[in-house]
């Protein structure tokens, strides 16, 4: 199986950079925490653009950085995708592609596909300076794709763009983890559950959790205002008679708004995210209710604050997180251990 692994140190304002993983080839990793913990300062690390970096850098069985001493950057097989979009603006879309022509074995037809990818066919007479910024990134995609590099990093490419065009661009990026693997900075818990397929959660400098996005997912934001978790539906069925999807995660069924998945149906899987806002909990199956999504679970354990409790459930082999008054919680007497009965009053899906 190909790795990218790297055991680094580096010396910032305030803190010193020590972050130790290895990361599978393929897909989508995310490294993810608040503004200031070193996520950008770890992945120009990884590039070579910190010349102070000590510690080991390798893909597969190539070193990249080893002690001190590190290739340069443009004799890393890389791809660095920035915050701001690094095309050339006085060149067409046609040209910016093109020049990717004399680093790589690529021809005319090579562009053409990609152009067709990348939903560029209509702009590849137009300048750079003459495109908005989600169309340069797709344009910065599109040339990464056509360099065929080994890796991909990715430094908050949507944190300047607005809403409308983050949304166009997530496609692209999801085609794009498909072909190349990708290292992807982020403070955004939206962006993760859309895109990552692994992430790392940091804190001042050094990486404190790792796993797959599922498992990570609960632990993203769980000390803010929207502590929630990350399922995946990998199966779906219309009732018409209800306009209504039953949709099913693994051993688990949600019923879900249809118009939530009339989008989506060319998707092999589709995360949705549940709020601990949106879950209470009973002692017993309510059997007159208008929530239809009512699952039987376990308490596994109980976080409380001045004024509310937040409470993780075990769902089959599932997680999920229920944020409740602390009066609630001693009303019902819950307890670790304790089998209760989770009604999830609405999903967010990412379709």
């Amino acid at each position: 199986m190909s790795f990218f692994s790297f055991d680094i140190r580096l010396p910032r304002q305030g803190f010193l950079l020590e972050a130790k993983a290895q990361l599978p080839l393929t897909g989508l990793s995310c490294f993810y925490g608040p503004s200031g913990c070193g996520k950008t300062s770890l992945l120009r690390a990884l590039a070579g653009y910190e010349k102070s970096t000590q510690g080991s850098v390798h893909l597969n069985q190539s070193y990249w950085q080893k002690d001190q001493t590190g290739l340069a950057t443009h004799k890393r097989n890389l791809a660095f995708i920035f915050q701001q979009q690094n095309i050339f603006e006085h060149l067409t879309v046609y040209q910016n592609l093109a020049l990717v022509k004399h680093q790589c074995a690529i021809n005319n037809l090579d562009i053409d596909l990609c152009l067709k990818e990348f939903a560029l066919i209509d702009l590849q007479n137009q300048l750079g300076n003459q495109l908005s910024g989600g169309q340069q990134q797709r344009v910065a995609l599109a040339r990464t794709l056509l360099m065929k590099p080994d890796l991909i990093l990715m430094d908050e490419p949507l944190s300047a763009l607005d809403q409308a065009s983050k949304k166009e661009l997530l496609p692209f990026i999801i085609k794009l983890k498909q072909s190349l693997p990708i290292l992807y900075v982020t403070h955004s818990a939206e962006e993760v559950a859309q895109l990552a397929d692994y992430v790392l959660l940091m804190e001042q400098g050094r990486i404190t959790h790792q796993g797959s996005v599922t498992d990570m997912y609960p632990l993203l934001n769980r000390h803010e205002q929207y502590a929630s978790v990350l399922w995946h539906i990998d199966h779906w069925q219309f009732k018409p008679d209800d306009n209504i999807v039953e949709a099913r995660s693994e051993e688990q069924t949600l019923f879900l708004q249809y118009n939530a998945l009339n989008h989506t149906q060319s998707k092999d899987s589709i995360p949705v995210r549940i709020f601990a806002r949106d879950v209470s909990i009973n002692l017993l199956r309510e059997q007159h209710s208008s929530i239809l999504n009512v699952l039987h679970g376990e308490i596994e354990s109980i976080e409380e604050t001045d004024s509310s409790a937040l409470v993780q459930l075990k769902i089959g082999n599932k997680k999920l997180l229920s944020e409740i008054s602390r009066l609630s919680l001693r009303k019902l007497g819950l307890k670790i251990g304790m089998s209760v009965y989770a009604q999830v009053k609405s999903v967010a899906v990412y379709s």
